[in-house]
C-alpha cells in the first residue's frame, strides 16, 4: 500500500526464511545450510529493501 517493500512475496519469503532458521536442530545439519545458502543469495535483494526502506522514511521524516 505504502510502495515501501517492491514485492509483498519477497518479503513474506524473507520471513519464511527467518522463522526456519530460527527453529534450526542441529541434526537437521543439511536444510540449515540450505536455508544460509538461500539466505546468501537473498542479501541483495534484502539490501534493496533496506536501502529503500531507509530513503522512504528519511523523504517522509519519519526520523
Amino acid at each position: 500500500k505504502l510502495k515501501i517493500i517492491p514485492a509483498a512475496e519477497e518479503w513474506l519469503e524473507f520471513r519464511s526464511l527467518r522463522n526456519e532458521l530460527s527453529h534450526e536442530y542441529p541434526d537437521q545439519t543439511e536444510i540449515t545450510v540450505e536455508n544460509l545458502n538461500r539466505l546468501f543469495s537473498l542479501m541483495p535483494s534484502f539490501l534493496g529493501i533496506y536501502n529503500h526502506l531507509t530513503a522512504a522514511i528519511k523523504d517522509r521524516n519519519l526520523l
